[in-house]
């Protein structure tokens, strides 16, 4: 009886065990997927009014903005947010280097702080001029919206992005360029699907610890695609231009896309201004590369019938590491040279501003 009596006390220590071990599973998971829900297209409400919306841009766009820490159901914000008021416009525009402007709250504020003025936050992650020149287009011919000055922040990874990411998708429609998605079936690195994918994966009506997995399945089936996609250019395509130099064809390849930018920027008489923003990438302190873009922008805007009207602004100054370290200025083992927030927030974004 003893015996017996110990063995039920065990089952029951067993299967209290394995309860409790699983309540803790699914409560973890259940954080994790709340967690995850709180970025992506959920703020953004009907899932077919966003689909649409998506499919409709991306004919023309290639991708959109990632929608992260955005507090507005509005559709607009997959390519521009709008902050602050005045009767002063100004769209800022640019790749990744422009969209962590939006990350950190010290910067928006900043922004908030020039007088009389709206921003139209447009930074989109890999975009580089043909991207910019589009986008341009959607923000003035779909939703009305006029800049008196355009800030372009003009990275370094722009010229291999156009030379291998986007010169077999780009096209000019009605005289307005484009640049198209990815094939279908050819998954691309920024294709939008797979967002929605995960979405439904973790909304789906079953517990949440098997949400968590199956994401995870599908987030590790999607990350392979990327890396086997024909599409994706990789670090050597986009950066090993700035080791190697440039050819000859290239370089007019992208003097003309440059000026098709700048034109495109004038083609609205409501635009007056453009400022025009370059920084050097870790390696270029280092020497490692010997292109720098900051070169070619002087030269493109010295062709450029609209000089009068660019300013060049580079807001790196070698003084400065006289005062920091290299690694208070880039994300540290970051290959594309992201800068630290706080130097965005102390040296970069204020030599902007100061310059409008």
């Amino acid at each position: 009886m003893v015996k017996m009596s110990n063995n039920k006390t065990n089952i029951l220590l067993l299967f209290t065990s394995v309860l409790f071990s699983l309540i803790l599973i699914e409560t973890y998971s259940y954080r994790k997927v709340k967690d995850k829900l709180k970025y992506g297209i959920n703020k953004l409400g009907n899932k077919k009014e966003v689909n649409d919306f998506i499919n409709t841009n991306v004919k023309t766009l290639h991708h959109l903005k990632r929608h992260i820490n955005v507090e507005t159901d509005d559709l607009s914000s997959l390519i521009y947010n709008k902050i602050g008021t005045g009767d002063k416009q100004i769209l800022i525009q640019g790749d990744s280097w422009a969209e962590y402007l939006e990350r950190d709250q010290k910067n928006i504020d900043m922004l908030l702080g020039v007088k009389n003025t709206q921003f139209l936050l447009a930074g989109t992650s890999s975009y580089s001029p043909s991207l910019m020149s589009a986008q341009l287009n959607a923000i003035r011919s779909q939703f009305g919206e006029i800049p008196e000055t355009i800030v372009a922040i003009i990275d370094q990874t722009d010229l291999g992005d156009e030379l291998c990411r986007y010169k077999d998708l780009r096209d000019i429609i009605n005289g307005k360029v484009i640049v198209r998605p990815v094939e279908p079936g050819q998954p691309g690195y920024y294709t939008l699907h797979s967002l929605f994918s995960k979405y439904e994966v973790l909304t789906s009506n079953v517990p949440f610890t098997l949400r968590l997995i199956k994401y995870e399945l599908l987030n590790k089936q999607i990350v392979k695609r990327m890396k086997t996609s024909k599409n994706r250019c990789g670090y050597d395509d986009i950066l090993g231009i700035l080791k190697n130099n440039i050819s000859k064809n290239d370089m007019e390849y992208w003097d003309n896309i440059f000026t098709e930018y700048i034109n495109n920027v004038f083609s609205d008489p409501v635009t007056k201004n453009l400022l025009l923003v370059t920084h050097p990438h870790k390696n270029h302190l280092s020497g490692d590369y010997i292109l720098d873009i900051n070169d070619i922008i002087i030269n493109n805007i010295a062709k450029s019938k609209y000089r009068d009207k660019i300013t060049l602004v580079n807001p790196f100054n070698i003084k400065v590491m006289d005062k920091i370290k290299i690694r208070d200025i880039f994300i540290e083992e970051d290959l594309y040279s992201h800068l630290q927030a706080d130097y965005i927030s102390n040296y970069y974004l204020p030599k902007i501003i100061q310059a409008l």
